[in-house]
Order: structure tokens, then sequence, then C-alpha cells
């Protein structure tokens, strides 16, 4: 028996001794693969880590790896699972954000020649963290736009939706802390809230902009495979409410996203088509990954 699966027996054992299934969990390390994950983690790895993919522009990689990941199961909160703040790791159930942010943090690895689980945790801190550093809670970058605008100061995107018109703003956030009740991290901790709060004001003191979902099949010959796309929503207090990334088939820019109505990774119909079926997807923002340099 290997160490991995010695611990999994062990964690199995605690689970239903006198300490319950609620010791367990809180023991799990879930910044680290599970045996599953470390299985696809390998194959990834080993099937991208060729001259081949390596010298593919960085977007056509992500949008080869993210297929990877089609049938994949969608869960909901899969940041949340921590009793302390950690970078968890999880390829087998995916929401929509971590479903493009493996895809990208595969992605930048295979780019830099780099092949072991330390690398891909690190490499997910430094997409997933204001700054790249990782403390607690609020060090994570919830609001979308947080992300984008985070992840533009890291060089890691570039936000190309200013280069087209006409464009709309983005709804200015404040969901988090006017319904602290809706994560347990913030339902009995003040001083939280109040620093999410900050980062709302922050947040909208920058205009944030989209291309308004009427004008999108105007564009969408512009639209890269690997270009992570947000979808503004109407939802106050809201910036966007769901993302994927861009995958071109026969010259269609198609959506490609952890659904929450099929409870799957799936190759959607064109961004354009998508927005029309969502009555309250409004327009998209488009975030370019970059070049490694």
């Amino acid at each position: 028996m290997d160490r991995r699966s010695f611990l999994r027996l062990a964690a199995f054992a605690v689970a239903f001794s006198g300490t319950g299934l609620k010791a367990a969990m809180q023991a799990t390390d879930y910044s680290k693969f599970s045996e599953s994950d470390a299985i696809k983690f390998d194959s990834i790895v080993k099937k991208y880590s060729t001259p081949k993919y390596r010298k593919m522009k960085i977007g056509d990689l992500i949008a080869a790896i993210a297929q990877e990941f089609l049938g994949t199961q969608y869960v909901g909160g899969t940041l949340e699972v921590a009793q302390s703040e950690s970078c968890v790791l999880n390829l087998n159930g995916l929401d929509c954000v971590t479903f493009y942010e493996n895809a990208l943090a595969f992605a930048r690895i295979i780019k830099q020649n780099k092949k072991t689980e330390a690398d891909f945790r690190n490499e997910l801190i430094r997409l997933r963290y204001r700054a790249g550093i990782i403390e607690d809670y609020v060090s994570r970058l919830h609001y979308t736009s947080d992300w984008i605008n985070d992840n533009v100061l890291k060089g890691v995107v570039q936000d190309i939706t200013p280069n087209f018109k006409p464009l709309k703003s983005v709804n200015e956030v404040g969901f988090m802390s006017a319904n602290p009740k809706y994560y347990k991290q913030l339902s009995n901790n003040e001083d939280f809230v109040a620093r999410i709060e900050e980062i709302e004001r922050n947040l909208n003191m920058v205009r944030k902009v989209f291309v308004p979902q009427n004008s999108v099949p105007e564009i969408e010959k512009e639209l890269k495979s690997g270009d992570i796309i947000a979808i503004a929503t109407s939802v106050k207090g809201l910036d966007y409410s769901h993302t994927g990334i861009i995958v071109r088939v026969k010259k269609e820019a198609r959506f490609m996203h952890a659904s929450t109505k099929e409870k799957k990774v799936i190759l959607d119909n064109k961004i354009s088509d998508y927005l029309k079926a969502n009555n309250k997807a409004i327009g998209i923002t488009i975030a370019r990954p970059l070049e490694i340099k």
C-alpha cells in the first residue's frame, strides 16, 4: 500500500470512529491532491509537457487543456470546504471559476516546463489571491472584476474589452457585504465584512466595462481560443454572474464552461447564442491570457 492510499484509509477509519465524520473532514488537507486528482494531474502534465504544446500560443493551449475537463461534474462552492483559508486543489469537481483557473494554471506551468503538484498549487495561488499572496478569506479574489484587475496588474491577462464599441458600465458591487449570511466565513466575522466592504468601495471607484449582448455577434470574430469570458449580470450588487472560456470550433467562438444547468463542464453554443438564452446575462468582458515572458 502506498502512502497516499494509507492516508486515505486512515482518514476513513477516523471518520467512523468516536470522533465522527466531522472530525475527519476537519483533518482533510484540501491544498493537496486526492488520489483521483493526482492521477488526472499526472495524465494532463504528461500529455502536454512536450515541445509541440509548449510552442503553442497560450490561448490555444488553454483551450486544448480545458477540453480535458469536458464532462467533469459541476460542484458549487468548491473553495468553501476548508476550515481555514487554503488553496483548494480539486480537478474532479469544478465551478465556473475553478474551471478556467485550473486550465489557465496548467497552461502556465507547462509553458514554464514545470511539472509538480507544488508548481501547480503555487500557480493557482498566484491567480486566485490578491497580489499572489494567500493570507485569509479576504485575500481571495471573490469578485470577477477584482480577479481581472489583479491579474492584469500581475501580467497574467489583458482586459481587451475597451478595444470594442459600444461599451456599457458593469454594475457596482456590494452584494457580499450586504449579505454576509450567505457566506459562512462572513456570517460571524465583522472584521472580514468590513474589509470586504472596503474592497467593494475600491472596485467601485474604477469603471469596469462590458460589450452589450446585442453587440457580441459583431465582435465574435475577434475572440480567440482561451479568452476568459465574464458574463455581466443585471443583478444588483453583482458584477458578473458566470465565467468560462472561448474555444474556436469551425470559426465559431463557442463558450466552454462549468454549467450550473447541465451540472458538468460543457462546450456550449456560440457565446452570442449563450447570452440570448440567459435573460440576466447582459454582455461580456474579455480577459485575454498573456504569453509568459
